[in-house]
Parts: structure tokens; sequence; C-alpha cells
């Protein structure tokens, strides 16, 4: 979670570079005793200039390729890569910072962060760094609260907060039942901007037109991007990843950030 200056966008790197944004679900079966290895390195990263001078993204591998050795005979192992889903910092003892990277099929990696930096999730996939005592989301900074990735059939809804408390806490949903009034609409008492082909942060959701009707899936494109005010409150910038119309998969997947400010 960067810490970004007042006015400043954190969402480049959550909508621009990272390549794990598209992620793959399932997972690993369980054939025989397994022994797994994992492959990966970790990169690090210089934010790009809309965030702190002195600030390192530090990117977690887009995917873990896992070797399995199967203790019986004929047995096959497939599907054994897996794509990055979330990360999160947690304490390793005293000030000492973990950064880990959890992939879909439950794998954890992790690596302390570095010594004099201070350092809060980014985004699905990465961290920004600061030097100590630089961090933190005072007054006047704004910061990732929630981010991620939804796909949303008819009548399904999710939580930009990322409460998952009441179900009133949702934000979005796919209202309506045919291939005309299919519609990605506000939840309750959330609002929605209309759709924009450009990308969009917090500068410029704190800016936008809200309102309180849905967008037609049948009007919507990938790559299209829209604001929402969120039933707590809060701003959130969405991506539209996918959207269906028609055939067995119909709806749309959003990938999203909402912001404390």
């Amino acid at each position: 979670m960067l810490a970004g200056e007042a006015g400043t966008d954190v969402s480049d790197e959550y909508f621009g570079r990272n390549p794990g944004l598209r992620i793959g679900g399932g997972t690993m079966s369980k054939v025989g005793n397994l022994a797994a290895a994992l492959l990966l390195a970790l990169g690090v990263t210089v934010m790009p200039q809309t965030a702190r001078a002195d600030t390192t993204y530090v990117q977690c591998p887009a995917d873990a390729q896992i070797s399995v050795v199967t203790r019986q005979t004929g047995w096959q192992a497939i599907n054994t890569q897996q794509r990055i889903e979330r990360t999160e910092v947690v304490s390793g003892g005293g000030a000492t910072q973990v950064l880990r990277c959890i992939y879909d099929g439950g794998v954890v990696v992790q690596r302390p962060a570095e010594a004099g930096l201070h350092c809060a999730v980014q985004d699905r996939t990465g961290f920004a760094c600061d030097p100590a005592g630089q961090g933190g989301s005072g007054q006047g900074q704004i910061s990732n609260h929630h981010t991620g990735r939804a796909a949303l059939g008819p009548g399904d809804q999710v939580d930009l907060d990322g409460t998952n408390g009441s179900p009133w806490n949702n934000d979005i949903w796919i209202a309506g039942s045919t291939e005309r009034d299919l519609a990605l609409a506000p939840f309750a008492d959330a609002r929605i901007s209309a759709p924009q082909a450009r990308q969009l942060g917090y500068r410029e959701c704190a800016q936008a037109v809200y309102r309180t009707d849905g967008i037609l899936l049948r009007q919507v494109r990938p790559g299209d991007h829209f604001c929402a005010r969120t039933n707590e409150g809060r701003i959130a910038a969405l991506r539209v990843d996918d959207v269906h119309t028609r055939g067995n998969a119909i709806g749309a997947t959003v990938t999203f950030v909402s912001y404390n400010d």
C-alpha cells in the first residue's frame, strides 16, 4: 500500500504495469505424496515518477512453478503453475517486516524487507517501500485501502472495501437478466461514474460525476475504466478486464482498488 502525497495517483502500478493482473484460477490436485519446490526470483523496480522519488517497488514473481514428485508409478503432474493472487505485510519479530506473496493454489513465498525501508502493500502483486519514517497514511496522504479482481455473473456482488460483512456493504453487482438489460450497477447506496477509455485513479475519481443507475453491459468494452463511491464512503477506481453478454459466461470481470483519503 503506497502512501502517496496529497493528490498523487497511486494506481499506476495497479492498473498499468503488472503482468500478473490477469490471474488464473484453480488449484493443483494432490496425487500421491507430493514434494514441491518453488522455482522463482524476486525483482525490484523503481516506481513511476507519479510516486515518491525515493520509493522502491518490490514486485512478487508473477507465477510460481511447482516441481512435483509423485511416489507412485504412472501418475503425471499437470497444472503446476500458480499465479499471484494477493500480497500482505506481516511482522517478522521486533521492527522487522516480512513481505508475502500468496498464489492462487495456496503457495506462499516471502522475504524480509530490506533494512532501513518501511514497506506496505501497493497492489495485488507487489509492495511500495519508503525509507523508514517516511511511509504511513497521515493527513493529506492517499493510500490504497483494498485491491482485488472479481468475476461477476448475473446477481453477483462485490465489496470494493473488502469488508466481507453485511451484504449491504457490497458496492457493485450485475443487475438484470436479459442481454438487453444486463448492467454493471451500483448496489445499495453506492454510486458509479460513466465509463471512460482512459485510466482513472484517485485524482480523477475524486472529481468524477456519480450516478445511481447502471452501465449496460452491451455498452461496456474490455479496457473501460470507471469510478465508484462505496457504501462506506470511499473512492474506488475500476477497470473492466472482460465482458460477455452471450453464451455461458455472461457477466464482467473487473479489477479494482479503493482508497483511504
